[in-house]
């Protein structure tokens, strides 16, 4: 068993040196390690050679910076192992049985080429952390359906470990913030079987100069993705109810009132009645109601009910 742990890194510092102290410290060691640099000095390469020389690390430097999530991709291609484990730098592994536990749960499924596992979340931010888990309910209904992963419980691709079975795979390159449900939805399109650990084995560090933090709440970048999402899958996964109220709550946290607000953003017609219909629902009370989870969802109901039974 030899596993390719993929690290995309750009001007990283101390926050690759704790990646690598968590990795130095595995039990288990049939590894690899590929760090593509976007950096736009020596700073990570002098961090390798300084501190990590003795550990088995294939080292890229991009001459001119690939960009989420094209350095994710770089790094994928250049794996050689049979499961693939991509750790964005500002991670890390929360003790030394990580990749063990990863590995046991290897055999618990054959047909999986998917593992995922609890994590913590920490915010640098406001020094406040918990614990990302699956309950019970969601893994059944996740087994049931996969388009119920919009209910959003599986973390960032830190978490998981996949089987290079899957090659040759990428993520898509047109999106930032939506890219690990893309990325989810792809698979499980594909294959039927997964393997959740329920156990915190990675921490994610959440900060305000993060990618994804940078596109949270920017309609120039989440409506455009989202419609990414419908033109790729097609619009009936707003069918499923989980799906339909992750693209509310996006548009309920945007603001979006108006379908022409929302038009401007994609820069052009909405060919979608659904969306149509979900966005005239919204403008229907104030957005301080909104935000209001026990007047938002009734009426994401009824939104979504409407739309269904009469196709609206």
């Amino acid at each position: 068993m030899f596993i390719s742990i993929c690290i995309p890194t750009y001007n990283s510092g101390d926050k690759l040196v704790r990646l690598l102290d968590s990795i130095k410290i595995q039990t288990f060691t049939s590894y690899e390690i590929i760090i593509s640099d976007d950096s736009n000095n020596n700073g990570v390469k002098d961090i390798i050679d300084q501190q990590f020389s003795d550990m088995n690390i294939q080292y890229y430097h991009n001459d001119v910076a690939l960009g989420t999530p094209n350095n994710w991709n770089n790094a994928l291609t250049k794996t050689k192992g049979d499961w693939i484990k991509l750790m964005h730098h500002d991670d890390w592994m929360l003790d030394e049985n990580t990749l063990q536990v990863f590995v046991d749960h290897i055999s618990k499924n054959p047909k999986a080429k998917l593992i995922f596992c609890a994590f913590k979340n920490i915010n640098t931010d406001n020094n406040t952390s918990f614990i990302g888990a699956c309950s019970k309910l969601d893994i059944l209904l996740l087994k049931l359906n996969y388009l119920n992963l919009y209910k959003n419980f599986i973390g960032n691709p830190s978490c998981t470990l996949l089987s290079s079975e899957l090659k040759p795979f990428e993520y898509d390159k047109r999106i930032k913030w939506l890219i690990d449900l893309d990325f989810y939805t792809w698979y499980f399109r594909r294959e039927k079987y997964f393997t959740y650990i329920n156990k915190p084995l990675i921490a994610f560090r959440i900060h305000s100069s993060q990618v994804t933090a940078q596109s949270q709440r920017n309609p120039a970048v989440e409506i455009p993705e989202s419609f990414l999402l419908y033109d790729k899958y097609g619009i009936d996964i707003l069918k499923n109810v989980f799906v339909y109220d992750f693209f509310w709550r996006m548009y309920r946290n945007l603001g979006i009132k108006d379908i022409r607000q929302l038009e401007s953003y994609l820069g052009y017609e909405c060919k979608y009645p659904t969306v149509t219909n979900m966005i005239r629902f919204l403008n229907k009370l104030p957005g301080k109601y909104l935000s209001k989870g026990y007047i938002s969802k009734p009426l994401m109901l009824l939104s979504y009910s409407q739309n269904r039974v009469f196709g609206k």
